[in-house]
């Protein structure tokens, strides 16, 4: 079995999105993954939400992030890359943002 591509993630304070491997590829919070489901409550049509999902619809993938959540609830300081994933079945609802992970495509540093 081959081992996945290793890559180190750039991201930009603010950015909901990173460089890897000379992508710009949409970044999501682990926080809102449960087994390989994603589901992110608080979406709300806004430019910065859309950008996000016709990226992740575009790419196909996300890179899946870990940090330290808001007292809000609402916020995330970033704190690690952990890898990036190919997606399917992404919507947009009153529920949220929902995806499903279907393939560990590369590890980040």
């Amino acid at each position: 079995m081959a081992s996945l591509p290793r890559y180190r993630a750039k991201g930009e304070r603010g950015s909901w999105f990173a460089h890897v491997g000379g992508e710009r590829l949409p970044c999501v919070h682990q926080h809102w993954l449960s087994k390989l489901h994603y589901h992110d409550p608080h979406y709300a049509n806004e430019k910065q939400w859309t950008d996000l999902v016709d990226a992740i619809k575009l790419t196909g993938k996300v890179v899946l992030t870990t940090g330290r959540i808001h007292a809000d609830g609402y916020g995330f300081d970033r704190t690690g890359y952990v890898a990036v994933f190919g997606v399917a079945n992404v919507t947009v609802s009153d529920a949220g943002l929902e995806f499903d992970l279907v393939e560990r495509l590369a590890e980040l540093e």
